[in-house]
């Protein structure tokens, strides 16, 4: 949370190489796995430390925007410095509500990684781990046409994800937190259920689906 500010705070010297912070900022955030769990946290204010942490790291992303385009005006010199202030303002504002907006818009998605289920509903379904580098276990099983709801906890330190491509069945689970995916496959067989997140299935976050009559 500190480097975000650290950053605004610099780039508010003016000093030359202070404009290259801004976009440095913005790929550090993007590139992070953190950036998995800002959709989940804006989704659910009530819990507090996570969205109040992600409200101030959008808003020091904004803040950095704003600062870096004020920094590039004044070093072009194209224009006086309190016409560059109110241009890079609005430019800023407007990239951050494209940004805020963008991924509200992603939230709804993540909104019901719990499919409606209580806490006492959660305690009764089969659970699944997600860790870094497996499923525990790694194989479920469930007759043709029966509809399953399997919850999924995300033990490890990156988001993860529940993907069953031949029913369409996509859930993104942030690190430290749980989902639910529902399933009900018709078709008897044995298929693959991964994590779709980034090359996870190649590294071997893949288990076995088995359909049975």
């Amino acid at each position: 949370m500190l480097v975000p500010l650290l950053f605004v705070a610099l780039m508010m010297t003016g000093r030359p190489w202070t404009s290259l912070l801004a976009p440095l900022m913005a790929l550090i955030i993007l590139a992070s796995p953190v950036r998995g769990d800002i959709p989940y946290n804006l989704a659910r204010p009530d819990e507090r430390r996570y969205f109040v942490y992600t409200l101030i790291l959008l808003t020091a992303l904004g803040l950095s925007i704003v600062a870096g385009l004020v920094a590039t005006l004044r070093q072009a010199g194209r224009s006086g410095p309190d016409r560059a202030a109110s241009l890079s303002a609005i430019v800023g504002g407007l990239l951050l509500a494209i940004l805020i907006g963008g991924l509200l818009r992603a939230s709804v998605s993540e909104r019901d990684t719990l499919a409606g289920f209580t806490d006492a509903e959660l305690a009764t379904l089969p659970t699944f781990v997600m860790a870094d580098l497996f499923f525990a276990p790694s194989l479920i099983e469930v007759r043709a046409g029966q509809t399953v709801a399997i919850r999924f906890a995300n033990e490890g330190l990156l988001p993860h994800a529940f993907d069953f491509a031949d029913e369409r069945v996509h859930l993104r689970v942030p690190s430290g937190r749980s989902g639910v995916a529902i399933v009900t496959p018709t078709t008897p067989g044995t298929y693959t259920f991964y994590c779709g997140v980034g090359d996870h299935r190649a590294q071997g976050i893949a288990g076995t689906l088995i359909v049975r009559p």
